[in-house]
Order: C-alpha cells, then structure tokens, then sequence
C-alpha cells in the first residue's frame, strides 16, 4: 500500500467511496454529508488543486481519501465552548473516507500518519479537523490517533461539528 495524491483516474472510486461513506452515515442516524456534499465536482477539485491524497491498494485503487488543505479554514476562525490548542500556523484536513472493503482495518490511520508528515514538511505546528457530533467511530478514530476534541465551530450553512487538533 502507498500513499499518493490523487488523480483524474480515481474520480469514479472516490465517488464511490463518497457514496458508500453516506450511505453508511444515513444508517447510523448521522446527517454528515447528507445534503449533496461532497459531491464529484468537489472531488474533480480537489484533485486538481493537488490537495487529495489517497492510500493505494497493491494494484493501486484507492481505498482511503483525503484532503490536505494548506490554507486557513474560515469556520474555524471562531470556536465555542473550548479554544484550538495552537493559534499559529495549522492545516486542516477534510473529507477523510475509507472503502467499505476495508473499513476498520487501520487505513484512515495510515492516510493521517502520512499527512501529518506532509504537514510537518509544509511548517504546519498542528493539524485541525471536524466531524459531526454524532459521529462516533470518527471520533474515536481522531482520539485513538492522538487529536483532541477541542469545542464547536460552524460550518458556512450553519451545521455544528466537534473540532480537533493534534500538534506536531
């Protein structure tokens, strides 16, 4: 398995990817990602600002998505009920999402390893990430890989999701 950025050539799994991931979190109860988003244009773009990585099986088919944006998020600029653990230079990863294959067999860890070293090459101090607050297995997967829940922010339509960092 490798990690790489993505390409043009795996647009159609990530979306598959996407779509099973909502799909799953409909099962479970939790509307993340439930109104559209993300969708393949937001892929495409993804893909084409050189931002999405993805973790290749051995015959180089994605299994686990992400991305990496190296500019400051907006809906983090304010906090509730807690506060970042870093007020300087972050990168905030987005859209974390691993193939029902293999769901639970450790490749989102793998992605985020990786990512933390692209981070710390890039002079990023820390790294920040969301996700829904009834989103339990991301949760514990943030924790298990040593972020901390740091408190509430918005996103743009006005959707509460749990903050995390993990300084490098």
């Amino acid at each position: 398995m490798i990690v790489r950025k993505a390409l043009p050539k795996d647009l159609h799994v990530l979306c598959e990817m996407i779509e099973s991931a909502k799909a799953f979190l409909k099962e479970k109860g939790i509307d993340q990602w439930q109104k559209g988003y993300p969708n393949p244009e937001v892929l495409a773009a993804d893909i084409e600002k050189g931002a999405a990585y993805v973790v290749a099986d051995e015959k180089d088919i994605p299994v686990a998505y992400t991305v990496l944006q190296e500019e400051s998020e907006p809906t983090y600029q304010k906090i509730c009920d807690g506060d970042w653990l870093n007020k300087n230079r972050y990168i905030t990863i987005h859209r974390v999402v691993v193939s029902s294959a293999v769901r639970g067999k450790g490749y989102a860890g793998v992605l985020l390893r990786a990512l933390e070293q692209k981070a710390k090459d890039k002079g990023a101090l820390s790294i920040r990430i969301d996700t829904h607050k009834n989103n339990i297995p991301m949760q514990h997967h943030l924790q298990k890989n040593g972020f901390t829940p740091c408190g509430k922010i918005y996103l743009l339509d006005g959707s509460e999701r749990i903050g995390f960092e993990k300084i490098l």
